[in-house]
């Protein structure tokens, strides 16, 4: 029999069904009782915490806006149970980061193994247990306890503690990379045998039945408004077809449906007239559709009604609701998506292991026709592939990087697109067409923005990325709207104008929802209402020299963009480390911590620090990575080969280097943004709800003292006091 879901569970038990309460204990008893084990370190107390856990659940149910975010909101109020215990006991129990490293070391498989007479014991096998974990991270050790003792997969993990499935696969390898094999086997084994006593759901079962659970309100219900929204637009939708034949529809709305019912359209083209400006406008929200039959001669075109937000993506989350409930750090991928030392992760996991990528293009591609611009390919294939990133990491987002400054007219994406003689380029006196941005050896070809029609065919790629529904926004990653891009071929006024039109058109034409991103080194002059963030670039390769001055001007701009750009606000910083060094040199550790904790103490944003590239220098094996390429996405080769992880491939933006500094699972910022620690220039403290973030520009190493023991990510030393480098920064986890 199909196990009921959570959905259902509560819906029944809101309609007064008491068994189903009963049922919804015995699915998530073991992992709350894992989470409690792990916080409190005692098996008993654990079992008390449980109980009051459910009865919390039970009293607040009908107050559940969302019933599919059940894991995530259990887990709020267990941690939060913990929390009260531990200092309702005024910390008496001694937690696994004060457990000495001499005691853990001693901790061994081999020692526990000589003891046979006290490992017989139940309550000596969970303490041997506790200490084998004391070796792992907080996050790392929260996986592995809910994965073992509560039982749980890596998918109601990652509902559990809402972090995407990639992070918790990575925990859970870490973790045990960490233990040694008999370790490993050790605590798998025993957490495994614990069960949780009978007595702990009936008293859970009895002492619910004196609660009373107070009515939801009226304009709250249980089932999503979704619904109702939906049998609106079915409506609105079978009255705007008139006689035309509608495409196959998905299943009717279910209680336990993902999301509300959508409307599918198999292997179609996008067509977006851009004949004139005032269709680009009129059109919003609707998609011309294209599809030729097969064997006949003629081709049939539909016109529907379709929102903004995409209907095909079952998992799609509302892009704040990305943002709100991701953890932070939340690193992005510029174009590449895989790490030369995560050979290890299919590429789909590497991918997806991002909260932010650009440029996925789905094997779609742009086409140019005299009924508009059409996004034309496979795309049950292209869904596919979206979902696949969404089922890995939900809270990902995905931009559409639209080319305006310059662009490459070989592309297979575009190829079509720019491909007729006469579009606007940019040309020199002889009617040659200008190479452009970003570099003079690059083919990108320089864009006249400033004609109307190389500004039709930008904001058609724009709508055509929104009616989609495969992309979250689009990039413009050469904005630079401060200085003339157009290397003096057009005025800097006509540049001007050109952008404000640009932007201002799409954004008229798209949802509120649908997010515009620009590239910039500095705050923007104009366009704040209508763009949801800038990526903010940092060039600074040499940290020999002093970098205040570069800092205390990135912290501007990012405090600046995270209070005056548009809701919702999605900005990212890009740091580059030495490209003539290893990632893992000290300076580019250095490097990346720095840029890291600036980040996250002056902005809730997105960040990435990539391997700085010297073009003008040959970096060791380059005739071998560029012609053979097939071999660095060989994963079998690189097991045979990780010793050349480091030595080529960091130095070309074919591929990026991951730092376990950005496993950190801080969740949450609860501090405010800028905010100085103990008011001394430049050296920043923000708190999130797993710890501290420590960022020290102030010229001199600095001494801070937390308010609780805590554990420096990259230094690993635990305790209240801490000594912070000079242009550097630390995480320090509860």
């Amino acid at each position: 029999m199909k196990k009921e879901s959570d959905v259902q569970l509560i819906q029944r038990i809101l309609s007064g069904d008491e068994a189903a309460f009963g049922v919804l204990v015995e699915k998530h008893q073991k992992s709350v009782h894992a989470l409690a084990w792990r916080k409190v370190g005692d098996f008993h107390d654990a079992e008390e915490i449980t109980q009051d856990t459910f009865l919390q659940v039970y009293k607040k149910l009908p107050t559940l806006k969302d019933p599919y975010k059940f894991a995530g909101w259990l887990y709020v109020i267990a941690n939060r149970l913990c929390i009260d215990w531990i200092r309702k006991n005024n910390l008496t129990i001694q937690s696994l980061e004060d457990t000495p490293v001499v005691e853990i070391e001693k901790a061994s498989y081999t020692d526990h193994v000589s003891e046979q007479a006290e490992i017989a014991s139940s309550k000596r096998r969970r303490e041997i247990v506790r200490k084998l974990l004391a070796k792992l991270p907080e996050s790392e050790r929260t996986v592995m306890t809910l994965h073992y003792l509560g039982e749980m997969t890596v998918k109601e993990i990652s509902k559990f503690l809402e972090v995407s499935v990639s992070a918790i696969n990575n925990r859970l390898y870490r973790a045990r990379k960490r233990l040694k094999a008999q370790e490993e086997s050790f605590v798998q084994e025993v957490l495994s045998s614990v069960q949780i006593p009978t007595s702990v759901k009936q008293n859970i079962m009895r002492r619910a039945a004196d609660i009373k659970l107070t009515p939801a309100p009226a304009s709250k219900p249980l089932v999503p408004w979704a619904a109702v929204g939906t049998t609106v637009f079915l409506v609105a939708l079978l009255l705007s077809v008139s006689n035309q034949h509608l495409v196959r529809f998905q299943r009717p709305y279910s209680f336990e449906a993902a999301s509300e019912p959508t409307i599918e359209i198999v292997d179609t083209n996008i067509v977006l007239d851009i004949a004139s400006k005032p269709a680009v406008r009129n059109r919003a929200g609707r998609a011309t559709l294209t599809r030729k039959s097969s064997g006949a001669s003629t081709e049939v075109s539909q016109t529907i009604s379709t929102s903004n937000t995409p209907a095909d993506s079952r998992r799609r989350l509302p892009i704040r609701e990305k943002v709100q409930t991701r953890s932070l750090p939340s690193i992005t991928a510029p174009w590449t998506k895989w790490f030369v030392n995560k050979h290890h992760l299919s590429p789909a996991e590497m991918t997806a292991s991002h909260d932010m990528i650009w440029s996925p293009e789905f094997g779609l591609r742009f086409q140019k026709t005299d009924e508009g611009v059409l996004l034309v390919g496979d795309w049950i294939e292209a869904r596919r592939q979206q979902e696949a990133l969404l089922d890995l990491n939900p809270n990902v987002i995905l931009l559409l990087e639209v080319d305006m400054r310059g662009t490459d007219p070989n592309s297979l994406f575009l190829k079509e697109l720019y491909s007729s003689d006469d579009f606007p380029w940019i040309r020199d006196a002889s009617g040659k067409v200008i190479l452009g941005a970003p570099a003079e050896q690059y083919t990108n070809l320089l864009i006249d923005f400033t004609h109307p029609i190389a500004q039709d065919v930008i904001v058609a790629q724009a709508i055509a990325a929104a009616e989609s529904g495969l992309w979250d926004g689009i990039l413009f990653s050469y904005w630079n709207e401060k200085r003339a891009v157009l290397k003096g071929y057009r005025s800097y006024e006509a540049e001007q104008n050109a952008r404000q039109s640009i932007i201002q058109r799409i954004r008229d034409a798209v949802t509120d929802d649908f997010l515009i991103i620009v590239g910039s080194t500095d705050k923007l002059s104009f366009g704040t209402s209508y763009i949801n963030g800038i990526i903010l670039y940092n060039d600074h390769q040499d940290f020999s020299n002093d970098q205040h001055t570069g800092l205390i001007e990135l912290e501007s701009n990012l405090l600046w963009a995270e209070k005056n750009l548009r809701e919702p606000r999605i900005n990212y910083l890009q740091a580059k480390g030495v490209g003539s060094e290893l990632p893992l040199s000290p300076t580019n550790r250095q490097t990346m911590r720095c840029f890291t904790t600036l980040s996250l103490t002056h902005s809730d944003g997105y960040f990435l620090c990539t391997m700085g590239v010297d073009w003008g220098e040959q970096h060791l094996h380059d005739d071998f990575f560029w012609n053979y390429p097939h071999k660095y996405t060989n994963w079998d080769y690189w097991n045979q080969h990780t010793n050349l992880h480091d030595t080529f491939l960091h130095a070309h933006g074919g591929a990026h280097y991951w730092y376990d500094f950005w496993d950190a699972d801080l969740g949450h910022p609860v501090g405010k943004k800028g905010r100085l620690y103990l008011n001394r220039e430049g050296l920043f403290i923000r708190e999130f709800t797993n710890g501290w973030v420590i960022y020290n520009r102030s010229g001199k190493a600095q001494k801070i003292q937390l308010p609780e023991p805590a554990t420096g990510v990259a230094s690993g030393i635990t305790g209240t006091s801490h000594i912070v480098p000079n242009l550097d920064g630390e995480i320090y986890l509860k």
